[in-house]
C-alpha cells in the first residue's frame, strides 16, 4: 500500500511538472503543506484503482491455499523475474553501466528515461554522484560551444536604464491577452499596456522550466541558463556561480541596489541563497508583508496579487527615498498558482455557466491579476522616482499542464485556449516597440534584455539569442525535446540543454573565475 501511495504521488506530481517527484524535493517534505489545494487539484477518482487493486490482490492472497504447486508456480515466476532483471543489468553494463545508459537516454530526450528506467531507476541515477570533472577538454568543448551559440551581429546602442522592474506572474499564459469571452475581455489592464507604442511584446514564448518551475523561470530570464537534466538546480547546485543580467548591470555602476519580492517562504526552492548568487542584495519574503493574513488565500494565506503588489509599491518608495542609486526591483506573485480558484472577494467577473470549470477558473484569475498588475504600473508611473522605469512582465511557466489539451478540445475552449505551452514576454517604456511574432523560447529573454538595457557587451551572452539581433530566434526546444518553429536550428538548441546541465553542475563559471584568479 505504500508503494501504491508513492506512485500515486508522482503520477500527481507528473500532471503538473511533467517528471517524477526529484529525490531532492523528498528532503522538502515539510514545504508540501503548502500546496495542498494543488494536490488535491490533480486528483482523479482513477487514481483510486491503485490502492484498490492491491487491496483486492491482498484479500485473495488470504484465500490461496499455500500448496506445493502454488509455490512452485511462485519460484518459476521469481525466478524468471530475476532472469529479465539479469538480462537488463547485463545489456546496461555493454552500454558501459547504468549511469551512462540512463544519461545516454536524457541526451536524446530528456523526459524519455523516467518510464524507461522506472521511477526507482530515476531516483537511483539523481542519488548517483553526477557532478562531472570540469576538465580543459570539457571546458574547452563548452567554451566552444557558448561562442558557437552566442548572437554575432552587433549590438543595439540603447542607453542603460535607471530602473528597472520585473514582474514574474505565476502560470501566466499568453492565450488570455487581447482576448474578450463571451464580450467579457480578459486582461483590459494589459490589453491597454500593449496598446503603447513604447511596448515590446512578445506573446509565444515556449516555456522551458522543469523540476524547479518557478525558480527555474528565474533561472532563465535572469541568468539565461535552462535548467538541469533532473531535480532542481536551487535545491541541488544554490551554491554554483551564476552571471546574471543584474550582474551585468552592477558591472556597469557599482551603485546598484537590486531586491527580490515574494509573497513565499525565503526557504522555498531556496530562494534566499539563490537570490544572493543571482546577485540580489535582498530577498523580501512572506514575513515582509503584514497584510497577507487580512487579504491572502490559498495554503497558509499567501498575500493575494492586489495586496502583494500594493505593499511592494510601498516598499519601493521606501528603498527610493533612502538614495538615488539605480534600482533592479523583481516581484513574483503567486495568486495563478494551481488551482486557479481565487476567493469570491477577489472575483472581478463572471464567465457563462457552460465555459468549463478549470477555464472559467483560469480566466477569472488572470482578470485578477491582471487588475493588480495594472494598478500596479499605474501606481509606478504616478510615482516621480518610477516614472520612467523599465518594465518587464513575463508568466513564469505555462498553467493548464495535462488540461490543456482537454480545454482546447472543448466546444467553449476552441480557439481560444492555446494547444501550446505559451508564455508572454512585455517590456513597457522599452528603447524599441514592437510585436515579436515568432516562437521564442524562454532562454532567449536574457540576451534580449541585456540588449533592451544597453548590456549587450556583457561578457555572458546566455544559452539563448535576442530578437533584437539579425540571427534573432525563429524556433524553441522545450524541456521533453519537442521542437517548435523553424526546426533547421533545433540541434543547437537540444545541445544548449546537455551544456547547461554540464555547467551548472559543474560549477563552470565559478571554476573559470577560479582559474582566472
Amino acid at each position: 500500500m505504500a508503494v501504491d501511495i508513492f506512485l500515486v504521488a508522482n503520477l500527481l506530481y507528473f500532471r503538473t511538472y511533467y517528471t517524477v517527484i526529484p529525490l531532492d524535493s523528498y528532503l522538502l517534505v515539510g514545504n508540501m503543506t503548502d500546496f495542498v489545494s494543488s494536490i488535491f487539484a490533480s486528483f482523479r477518482w482513477c487514481d483510486l484503482l491503485f490502492p484498490a487493486t492491491t487491496a483486492a490482490m491482498i484479500l485473495a492472497l488470504k484465500k490461496l491455499r499455500f500448496d506445493r504447486q502454488t509455490l512452485r508456480r511462485a519460484g518459476i515466476y521469481a525466478a524468471a523475474t530475476i532472469l529479465c532483471g539479469c538480462t537488463i543489468w547485463g545489456l546496461m553494463l555493454a552500454q558501459g553501466g547504468f549511469r551512462k545508459s540512463y544519461g545516454k537516454m536524457l541526451i536524446h530526450r530528456q523526459l524519455s528515461a523516467t518510464p524507461t528506467y522506472s521511477i526507482f531507476g530515476t531516483l537511483i541515477y539523481e542519488a548517483l554522484d553526477n557532478t562531472p570533472e570540469m576538465t580543459p577538454e570539457l571546458t574547452a568543448k563548452i567554451d566552444e560551444f557558448v561562442f558557437r551559440a552566442r548572437n554575432h551581429t552587433p549590438a543595439p546602442a540603447f542607453a542603460v536604464p535607471h530602473t528597472v522592474v520585473v514582474l514574474i506572474l505565476e502560470s501566466f499564459e499568453s492565450w488570455v491577452l487581447e482576448r474578450s469571452v463571451e464580450g467579457i475581455e480578459i486582461t483590459p489592464n494589459l490589453n491597454r499596456l500593449l496598446a503603447a507604442s513604447d511596448t515590446f511584446y512578445a506573446p509565444n514564448v515556449l516555456t522551458q522550466v522543469k523540476g524547479g518551475r518557478s525558480i527555474d523561470a528565474q533561472l532563465l530570464l535572469t541568468a539565461g541558463l535552462l535548467p538541469i537534466s533532473d531535480g532542481c538546480f536551487s535545491s541541488r547546485y544554490p551554491y554554483s556561480t551564476y552571471p546574471t543580467v543584474v550582474k551585468a548591470f552592477r558591472e556597469r555602476n557599482a551603485d546598484l541596489r537590486a531586491y527580490s519580492f515574494t509573497p513565499d517562504k525565503a526557504t522555498m526552492w531556496n530562494q534566499m541563497i539563490v537570490a544572493g548568487q543571482f546577485g540580489f542584495d535582498r530577498l523580501f519574503d512572506r514575513s515582509d508583508f503584514g497584510r497577507s493574513e487580512q487579504t491572502g488565500h490559498g495554503n497558509h494565506k499567501r498575500a493575494a496579487d492586489g495586496p502583494f503588489l500594493a505593499e511592494c509599491l510601498e516598499k519601493f518608495d521606501a528603498l527610493a527615498a533612502d538614495n538615488d542609486a539605480p534600482l533592479y526591483l523583481q516581484c513574483i506573485t503567486y495568486s495563478g498558482h494551481t488551482p486557479f480558484v481565487l476567493p469570491e472577494k477577489l472575483k472581478r467577473v463572471s464567465f457563462p455557466d457552460d465555459i468549463p470549470r478549470l477555464m472559467d477558473d483560469y480566466m477569472t484569475t488572470a482578470n485578477y491579476t491582471d487588475a493588480a498588475v495594472g494598478a500596479f504600473v499605474d501606481g509606478l508611473r504616478a510615482h516621480p522616482r518610477f516614472a520612467d522605469a523599465v518594465i518587464v512582465i513575463t508568466g513564469d511557466h505555462e498553467g493548464l499542464a495535462s488540461d490543456r489539451a482537454m480545454l482546447a478540445a472543448d466546444k467553449a475552449g476552441a480557439g481560444i485556449v492555446s494547444p501550446e505551452c505559451f508564455t508572454p514576454f512585455i517590456i513597457l517604456g522599452a528603447p524599441v516597440g514592437i510585436r515579436y511574432e515568432k516562437v521564442m523560447g524562454q532562454i532567449d529573454m536574457y540576451p534580449t534584455l541585456l540588449d533592451m538595457f544597453g548590456l549587450g557587451e556583457y561578457g555572458w551572452r546566455g544559452l539563448g539569442r535576442s530578437v533584437l539581433r539579425d540571427d534573432a530566434p525563429k524556433c524553441a526546444v522545450d524541456a521533453s525535446g519537442r521542437v517548435l518553429g523553424d526546426d533547421r536550428d533545433a540541434e543547437r538548441l537540444r545541445e544548449a540543454w546537455r551544456m547547461s546541465d554540464v555547467m551548472i553542475r559543474g560549477d563552470y563559471f565559478g571554476r573559470r573565475d577560479a582559474d582566472a584568479e
